[in-house]
């Protein structure tokens, strides 16, 4: 959300501009293309898409090749499910949240991606982790 509009909807939402009494209905509407969406209308398929899904959102979004692609999950499959897409060319990398696995503080190769084994999220920020 811009700086300005994160201004005014404060600004809105103090109460600030007594003349103005749809300040904070107009802040509100503004805003609300920045909002989450309705994650009731999420389907399984947006939540773990294929590889070619995920490369078509990809390219939609202009997002360059070589911008890195961090998957995080707690289960193998959830790092190897982009291996398709690490084959185009793009750079992938997984983080394997994982206690009980025998590599935990190691970096493997799950079907040719890179990745962190933490045993835990808290993990992530420790600079004695690979």
């Amino acid at each position: 959300m811009p700086k300005t509009l994160q201004d005014e909807l404060t600004s809105a939402l103090r109460g600030d501009d007594d003349k103005d009494d749809d300040a904070l209905r107009v802040a509100l509407k503004d805003a609300s293309a920045y909002a989450h969406p309705n994650t009731t209308m999420v389907t399984q398929t947006d939540r773990k898409p294929n590889a070619t899904r995920l490369l078509d959102s990809l390219q939609r979004l202009s997002v360059p090749p070589e911008a890195p692609i961090v998957l995080y999950g707690d289960q193998s499959r959830d790092i190897s499910q982009a291996a398709e897409l690490a084959e185009t060319g793009r750079h992938i990398e997984g983080v394997l949240i994982d206690p009980d696995h025998p590599d935990v503080g190691r970096q493997i190769d799950i079907k040719g991606i890179p990745t962190r084994v933490i045993g835990s999220l808290n993990d992530l920020n420790d600079p004695n982790a690979p």
